[in-house]
């Protein structure tokens, strides 16, 4: 995979994860379990991945950006 596809996977999750903030209990853990999951197999992909700067792009997805988020398919 590309840094771009890797960069819309991380935004993906984002925009679910904040998305989820005040869901009922188990939505949220859901959507982070998938990350973590994501990250690790990408990594173990890609020697260059870098783990956390993947899961810092995803983190980083604020509820206001979710709802105005125009992603663009990188495939």
């Amino acid at each position: 995979m590309t840094k771009k596809q890797f960069e819309a996977v991380a935004k993906i999750l984002g925009k679910r994860l904040a998305e989820k903030q005040h869901a009922p209990i188990g939505e949220y853990e859901a959507v982070e379990v998938l990350a973590l999951d994501f990250a690790k197999y990408f990594a173990e992909q890609n020697p260059r991945f870098d783990e956390t700067r993947f899961l810092e792009a995803v983190y980083s997805v604020t509820p206001e950006m979710a709802l105005n988020a125009k992603i663009k398919s990188p495939f």
